[in-house]
This record gives C-alpha cells, sequence and structure tokens, in this order.
C-alpha cells in the first residue's frame, strides 16, 4: 500500500512540474504585447484637402482705424 502512495504521489509530482512549466510558459507569450509600426506617410483617409477659412467680407474695424484721420481737419500750429 505504501509503494502505491509513493507511485501517485511521484505521478502527482511530475504533472504538477509540467502543468507549471507549461502555464509558464504561456503566460511569458501573452504579457509581450505585439508591436505595431505605423506609416505616416500621407493623407490616405481624405482626398481632398482641407477647407480654407470662410470669407467674411472687409474687415470694418481695420477700415475705421484707418480712415479716421482722413475725416478730421488738419491742425495748423
Amino acid at each position: 500500500m505504501a509503494r502505491r502512495s509513493r507511485v501517485y504521489v511521484l505521478i502527482l509530482l511530475v504533472l504538477a512540474v509540467t502543468l507549471s512549466i507549461v502555464y509558464s510558459a504561456s503566460v511569458q507569450d501573452t504579457a509581450v504585447p505585439e508591436i505595431y509600426e505605423i506609416d505616416y506617410q500621407g493623407p490616405e483617409t481624405h482626398s481632398l484637402p482641407p477647407p480654407g477659412l470662410p470669407y467674411r467680407g472687409p474687415n470694418l474695424a481695420n477700415w475705421r482705424k484707418r480712415d479716421a484721420g482722413r475725416d478730421r481737419n488738419p491742425v495748423h500750429g
């Protein structure tokens, strides 16, 4: 009976060591993420250039500053 139990214990130990080696190898494979190289060489998703700024007409603030001196009488001293 003692001999049979020793054989069972030996089989269980071999099985446990084998499973631990296989498990540790599979964990190491999944722990290393794959690295993808991304290539940025041009507009692959857009065939047209982006639109420019919308036209809003003449800038009235600059006209007021520029024309402010023309309406005054010159000061002679």
